[in-house]
């Protein structure tokens, strides 16, 4: 019997291939996945050490006060995108997941 989550996800993706004909799934790499995650969370740690996770791959970053440093929210979360590309060597696409937080990045 599948359990409550897997039926779920059965259900997402019989929608989407029903959406677009050509999907084409591929198995995940779950060590792989944690490994970026980790490479990116140091990443954030150089521009705050408040840094409270939100998921596995999502973070809250406290910026406030660094501004004099590293420019305002919108200039930070660019530095952190471009710093995650280079670092990462991920194309957006494929770094969605991990960059994703940052286009919401507000310093308070």
């Amino acid at each position: 019997m599948l359990r409550t989550s897997e039926s779920r996800l059965e259900k997402q993706i019989w929608e989407a291939k029903q959406k677009c004909l050509g999907l084409v799934l591929v198995r995940a790499d779950f060590q792989k996945y944690l490994r970026f995650s980790r490479l990116a969370r140091e990443s954030y740690a150089d521009y705050s050490d408040k840094i409270e996770p939100y998921g596995i791959d999502e973070y809250w970053i406290d910026v406030s006060g660094t501004e004099k440093i590293f420019g305002t929210g919108q200039d930070i979360a660019n530095q952190i995108r471009q710093r995650l590309r280079d670092k990462l060597a991920l194309l957006d696409r494929l770094a969605y997941p991990i960059l994703k937080f940052l286009r919401s990045l507000v310093v308070t």
